[in-house]
């Protein structure tokens, strides 16, 4: 065994010992454990019935507790009671007393006494109630206030002109423990604010000599008033922020009340007068009182809303409220403004003569004044919108603006349809067709003998007869140069109020329209607080605006859509007029064309059957036409120069006018395009030589080969004159020149396929199966 294996042998029978000994000592305290078990649990028991016998100790004296408690209620409620009685009796002695000396009291006329027996009585009636033997005092007590208002009345006037805060803050302490604090507010409005401002108020007297009660009369009285309202309006203000000032050292606790309560009982007390004053046919006037008037009593607004000394001023809403009532007499009016601002634009002395002188040039025929007179209809737009957007401006600081461009709208169409009407006349007195369409350049054919009916005999020659006619031109230009002006003007306007009333508007109609702010106290919200309705459609102009400006690049709104559309019918008539006096001379050759008898007459060998010779030179009539056109150049090229000249003279001699210089000068600079021009009118030569050669009813051979030489050269002709060569009548030229035997075989070629129709118009006139 080694020597390892003897260790762990007896380091073994040294545990086994030891557990040995453990074991034996264990069982020998087991019996002492059992008995203190037992002796625990004895005691356990032992305690238990101790403490059930305090319980039950505890609960006999709960019950005697509480029968103490409820006895102590019982008493301490009868002693309340016997207090209370013993108060009531001794109010009502002192109540008594008091009833017995009211009398009295108010025969002495102390108001501080009687201020005193008033609260002791008050305060008597409050603790006896209904007792039946004080049933009248509540009257007596009435009598009593009555009494002591009447005696503390004058006295507080006295102090209130004297401007005596001692004695004022004294007399408004004997109202308010007497209960009858609101004659403070009316003794301080007539006092201090109306009585002043009334007599500021009647020193306005009407240079007629009316009874301003009754409303005034001449214009020249409203004039007065416009002028003499400024004044007023400024010392309505001045004495509003004087009385914040001494009604906070005087009453601080009812400043703020006192003052809006006063200049409201003042502006109830002028509103109807005030109404029938600002009452006017002039809107200029109107507008010039109301900005006068909004001015002071913004001013008098805000001085509510001041503090001094730490005390409050008036709350955004009353001041907001006070000033949309001070503003209200010009109510009725605004709620015009649409119809009087269109009144005001179409009282224009210069824009009704004009027009008038227009229509008399037109019934004559005269082209050249009907020019002058459509130009000057132009004249003075941008003055008349300038002078509408300071009205504008003027009213609620563009509040009226959407108003404001309809009336505009309206009255510039107006202006420019009465030059549409002016022209139609002039078609009708010259023996022109009138077009049928709203688009007078659809109207491309028009009938020779009509368009040329006024061009007969030894009329004016065809220098002058175009120089007119370009003059109408230039009216047009000049109507349409105004309008354009005048659309970018109000557009600008439009931008700019958009930027100074959007916020106020969508401030006044969002979530938290009801919580008015200080910066709301101003002319702007008082008039949108007046007319809400107003302000929401001012608000969608805008929205419209930004939709459009976002979608089309800035370019699409048009505050002036039916003057902007008006102004392009006036375009396209006039254009059509001065395309039509250009050809003017070539309808005149072609009038009749169609009825000419040699169409239908054999030749001169008498056979039908005969193939056309095409040495036939083209009809004197077409011949005269197409010389006139190729002329024409050379005429419009020296009418353009001549107008050059004009144009330089006008503007190096009258430059006093400058709005009027403007829409002249633009009429003057009308481009007058020799070739672009020249290239329409051959066109519509072209179109009424068709015209008239579609009414031809039947060609004989010799007739065929005279249409297909007259249709030849005019081609050319306007194929020297127009980019591309007129192919109809290139078209009726190749149909009438065909043989007869060889006019099936041309008819399915490829040219003839080409013009199918006019192949089968000249072969019907020929009366040749197609």
């Amino acid at each position: 065994m080694s020597e390892v294996e003897m260790k762990l042998q007896l380091m073994a029978e040294d545990i086994s010992l030891a557990l040995e000994e453990q074991s034996v000592s264990g069982l020998r305290r087991i019996p002492r454990a059992v008995a203190e078990i037992d002796r625990v649990e004895h005691d356990t028991k032992s305690l238990q019935s101790r403490i059930q016998g305090i319980l039950r100790r505890l609960d006999d004296a709960e019950g005697a507790s509480r029968d103490a408690v409820r006895t102590l209620a019982s008493v301490d409620k009868v002693k309340t009671r016997m207090e209370h009685a013993r108060e009531t009796l001794a109010n009502a002695a002192g109540l008594a007393e008091l009833v017995a000396s009211v009398d009295g009291v108010a025969a002495t006329g102390d108001v501080r006494h009687m201020a005193d027996v008033l609260s002791s009585m008050r305060r008597g009636l409050r603790v006896v109630g209904n007792v039946p033997e004080f049933a009248d005092a509540p009257n007596r007590v009435e009598v009593l206030e009555r009494r002591m208002e009447t005696l503390a009345r004058p006295e507080l006037v006295s102090a209130l002109a004297a401007s005596d805060v001692v004695r004022a803050e004294e007399m408004r302490d004997v109202l308010f423990v007497s209960g009858r604090l609101s004659a403070l507010f009316s003794a301080y409005a007539d006092t201090r604010l109306v009585e002043p401002l009334l007599r500021e108020w009647r020193t306005f007297t009407p240079p007629s000599g009316g009874n301003t009660r009754g409303g005034l009369g001449p214009e020249k009285d409203i004039a007065a008033f416009a002028e003499w309202v400024p004044g007023y309006a400024s010392a309505v203000a001045d004495a509003v922020a004087r009385e914040v000032a001494w009604t906070n050292k005087a009453f601080p606790k009812e400043s703020s009340e006192l003052v809006v309560n006063a200049w409201r009982s003042l502006s109830e007390q002028t509103r109807k007068e005030f109404s029938q004053r600002a009452a006017t046919k002039s809107l200029d006037l109107f507008a010039t009182t109301y900005a006068a008037s909004a001015d002071g009593f913004g001013r008098a607004a805000t001085a509510l809303l001041g503090t001094e000394n730490g005390v409050p001023g008036a709350s955004p809403e009353a001041a907001l409220e006070a000033l949309t009532l001070a503003l209200a007499p010009f109510q009725g009016v605004r709620a015009r403004y649409a119809e009087l601002e269109g009144k005001s634009l179409r009282d224009n002395a210069g824009v009704v003569s004009a027009l008038a002188d227009a229509n008399e040039a037109a019934q004559r025929g005269d082209v050249e004044s009907l020019a002058f007179a459509a130009t000057a209809v132009s004249f003075g737009l941008a003055s008349s919108a300038a002078a509408a957007t300071t009205r504008c401006e003027k009213l609620g600081s563009g509040l009226e603006t959407a108003a404001m461009l309809t009336a505009l709208d309206t009255t510039t169409t107006d202006r420019v349809r009465g030059n549409c009407v002016a022209l139609r006349r002039l078609r009708l007195a010259r023996g022109m067709v009138v077009p049928r369409s709203r688009d007078a350049l659809e109207e491309t054919a028009v009938p020779a003998r009509a368009a040329a009916a006024n061009q007969t005999g030894d009329q004016t020659s065809d220098e002058a007869n175009v120089r007119a006619a370009v003059s109408l031109l230039a009216a047009s230009a000049a109507t349409t140069s105004a309008v354009v002006g005048l659309s970018k003007t109000l557009t600008e306007w439009l931008h700019a109020k958009r930027d100074t009333l959007a916020p106020s508007l969508a401030a006044a109609g969002g979530p938290d329209a009801d919580a008015v702010s200080v910066t709301s106290v101003t002319p702007v919200f008082a008039a949108i607080a007046a007319d809400p309705e107003k302000a929401k459609q001012l608000l969608h102009l805008f929205e419209t605006l930004d939709t459009a400006e976002k979608e089309n690049d800035g370019n699409a709104f048009d505050p002036i859509p039916g003057a902007t559309s008006q102004a392009k019918t006036f375009a396209s008539a006039t254009r059509l007029f001065v395309l039509e006096t250009l050809a003017s001379k070539a309808l005149l050759e072609f009038a009749g064309y169609a009825r000419r008898a040699g169409w239908r007459a054999a030749d001169a060998r008498g056979g039908e059957e005969s193939t056309p010779s095409f040495s036939h030179y083209p009809t004197s009539a077409v011949t005269n036409a197409g010389e006139y056109l190729l002329s024409l150049p050379q005429t419009l090229e020296q009418i353009a120069e001549a107008r050059e000249e004009d144009r330089l003279a006008a503007a190096a001699g009258d430059e006093s006018n400058e709005s009027g210089n403007k829409v002249a000068d633009d009429a003057h600079r009308v481009e007058l395009d020799a070739g672009e021009w020249m290239a329409d009118v051959a066109r519509l030569a072209g179109d009424a030589l068709l015209l008239e050669i579609k009414n031809v009813k039947t060609l004989s051979e010799q007739g065929a080969a005279q249409l297909a030489a007259d249709a030849e050269y005019f081609a050319n002709v306007v194929a020297a004159l127009a980019p591309e060569p007129p192919a109809a009548l290139v078209a009726v030229a190749s149909c009438c020149a065909a043989p007869r035997d060889a006019f099936a075989a041309f008819a399915r070629s490829e040219a003839g396929a080409a013009h199918g129709d006019v192949v089968k118009l000249v072969g019907a006139m020929r009366n040749i199966e197609v």
